[in-house]
């Protein structure tokens, strides 16, 4: 029983599954974080961690809280006196403007899921070493990033969509991976699923791409492509 209350998915499910049978008040008091977001403290009265699944719900508890709706990584920098811990982290343009405008990034321990467009556009950033969680690449995320030599692309294996013109004009960029080996092999990307349109345009130094061999390329310029 302690394993399906877990899913019950309102405060009356669980004061119900009272009403039935008083024993089960020992199945309750056995959970110690709110599988639901509106938390009744008269019901849940042996939480350790508040979890919170939904953005209306205002996190103004004293114990630890995890968050689980996307916020920007702003948000995260605002609140990182407090007790919370955020697991869907998103980087804006003027996140990576304020953040991340140096030359060596390594967000590898970050709970990032997401590089919005045009994220980090112009920045001089010459290595970036992303989060594996991390799914989503957007349009433009590192254009005109010219200084951009190594990238471990070939590490995120929970990526499903770079898009258009992530790469465009990063003239430098040689490695996507960090072990800087020429080879960059990126068969083991197997839920990607799209290569926007011209992401890899002007990247003159970017050689030996293999790619999973579901990817559609014909909107890659094979000259990088290890055919």
């Amino acid at each position: 029983m302690y394993i399906i209350a877990k899913y019950f998915n309102s405060v009356e499910d669980y004061i119900n599954l009272l009403k039935t049978c008083k024993e089960y008040k020992n199945v309750i008091d056995l959970i110690k974080y709110n599988p639901i977001d509106i938390i009744d403290f008269n019901v849940f009265k042996n939480i350790e961690t508040i979890h919170i699944y939904n953005s209306s719900v205002i996190p103004i508890y004293n114990a630890p809280t995890i968050i689980w709706y996307d916020v920007s990584y702003s948000t995260v920098r605002k609140n990182k006196n407090k007790n919370f811990t955020y697991k869907n982290i998103y980087i804006t343009k003027s996140d990576a403007n304020k953040y991340f405008n140096f030359n060596d990034i390594n967000l590898f321990n970050f709970s990032i899921h997401s590089l919005l467009n045009y994220s980090f556009e112009n920045l001089r950033i010459e290595k970036i070493i992303l989060p594996i969680r991390i799914t989503n690449i957007k349009n433009g995320a590192f254009i005109n990033c010219r200084l951009l030599k190594i990238i471990n692309l070939n590490e995120l294996i929970n990526l499903i969509e770079i898009g258009n013109v992530c790469f465009c004009n990063c003239v430098n960029l040689e490695y996507l991976n960090k072990s800087c080996n020429k080879n960059n092999d990126l068969s083991n990307l197997t839920l990607l699923n799209k290569i926007g349109d011209k992401c890899f345009k002007n990247c003159y130094k970017l050689k030996n791409v293999i790619l999973h061999k579901n990817i559609n390329t014909n909107n890659i310029n094979k000259e990088i492509l290890k055919l």
